[in-house]
């Protein structure tokens, strides 16, 4: 009654993934740099350690990692300084030195935030970590959890920045 025990057991059927989705109509995510900088602030790795106990795989892309998949494809690691370099290379950069990064966009400062939506209040501690990490580097980033059916609703009308969803088998 003490005693907690940890045991590992792998189950090969493929499960699921998640994923922060952008969107592609807002001309913030039409910039590659800006997408791959945002990504090499995501610390899988940490949040696989944190919250998983390594016992998960980090996809890869999008087929899953135990079943026929390229095995050269490397997960995006987490690596700020990349993630500075490119974003200044897109032309970020704190102008107005209030901590987030900005840059002219069409005729008019634009600051470097946005929001992530999301449905499961278990993934907020992801989230939290994700907005740290960008913080860090410059990048405001507000969560907003939504009941199902009203994200959906954003995400089918456009309506939203980024929208964290899943993948399952």
């Amino acid at each position: 009654g003490k005693t907690v025990f940890k045991v590992q057991a792998e189950n090969k059927v493929p499960r699921s993934f998640g994923y922060i989705g952008f969107n592609m109509r807002n001309e913030l995510f039409q910039d590659k740099k800006l997408r791959l900088a945002l990504s090499h602030l995501f610390n899988r790795e940490e949040m696989v350690k944190k919250f998983l106990s390594n016992m998960v795989y980090l996809a890869n892309g999008p087929i899953y990692v135990q079943s026929e998949y390229n095995p050269g494809n490397k997960p995006i690691e987490f690596n700020p300084g990349l993630a500075k370099k490119l974003l200044s290379e897109a032309g970020w950069k704190d102008s107005n030195k209030d901590g987030v990064l900005d840059k002219m966009v069409n005729g008019k400062l634009r600051s470097l935030e946005f929001d992530l939506l999301y449905v499961s209040k278990d993934s907020e501690k992801y989230f939290t970590l994700f907005q740290q990490d960008l913080k860090n580097a410059g990048v405001k980033m507000n969560i907003r959890q939504l009941e199902w059916n009203a994200l959906l609703k954003n995400v089918d009308e456009g309506k939203f920045d980024t929208v964290a969803m899943a993948w399952s088998a």
